[in-house]
């Protein structure tokens, strides 16, 4: 058990995540359990991971500042957090689908190794946690969840078993950060290939909306336009400068 607990508190660290109290974890083994008896469509009824409904503001939120949590529709009703890079990594999929490769290459095949990789660590990252925890339905869900990343596994029956497992867990996720290393390297060799192209900054948005606003006649909100929305404009927009230039 101890060692366990050490494990623990390495993940914790590594996630960046605190220790939590006994009452705490009570409370969030109380969380988890509502959590498991939604079905997968109704993990996502409370997360944004649609363009056709997902303001161009919330995105931006998500990609440029990190705060993957603004995915969260409403944040008093139940919501299963894991979910959260899986929705992040669709959208901006559908992005790049929607948009132009020539006005999009932020979002080519490399941006989306990176973003699976990124959600595979996460992810198996909190099947570790939930190992931790040491209650059989969250080890049940963790179970599920690294099947899901392609790794074969049992139910830990024995304290031995369960710290084999997080080894073997952490061993997949060592691999997969090296791979996320030359993943990163190939992203920043597409950005470097082409100096002139923006990064998925907010200025980049910024200036985005402006040329849009004036090229559309109104004035157009990042609150009140959707991601699907912007893509169309944006794809609208490129055309004609392509058309003006010849």
């Amino acid at each position: 058990m101890k060692r366990l607990k050490n494990l623990q508190k390495k993940w914790l660290h590594w996630m960046g995540l605190p220790m939590l109290s006994l009452k705490k974890m009570i409370f969030m083994s109380s969380i988890k359990k509502q959590i498991q008896n939604l079905s997968e469509d109704e993990k996502f009824t409370n997360i944004y991971y649609q363009a056709s409904n997902t303001p161009l503001s919330v995105f931006i939120d998500a990609v440029c500042d990190k705060q993957i949590d603004s995915l969260i529709i409403d944040s008093s009703k139940i919501v299963d957090v894991s979910m959260l890079p899986e929705a992040l990594a669709s959208l901006c999929y559908e992005f790049s689908d929607l948009c132009d490769s020539g006005t999009s290459h932020i979002w080519k095949e490399s941006s989306k190794s990176v973003l699976r990789s990124k959600a595979y660590i996460r992810g198996m990252g909190i099947a570790i946690f939930l190992i931790q925890t040491n209650i059989k339905e969250d080890i049940e869900k963790a179970i599920e969840k690294i099947k899901v990343f392609g790794v074969e596994a049992k139910f830990p029956e024995t304290e031995q078993e369960k710290i084999d497992l997080i080894y073997k867990i952490e061993g997949k996720i060592k691999d997969k950060k090296v791979r996320l290393m030359k993943e990163q390297s190939d992203y920043e060799k597409v950005e470097n290939a082409n100096p002139k192209s923006e990064l998925p900054t907010r200025k980049y948005f910024t200036e985005i909306m402006i040329e849009l606003r004036s090229f559309m006649g109104y004035n157009v909100r990042e609150q009140d336009t959707t991601l699907m929305e912007f893509s169309i404009m944006l794809n609208k927009y490129n055309n004609h400068k392509k058309a003006q230039n010849g």
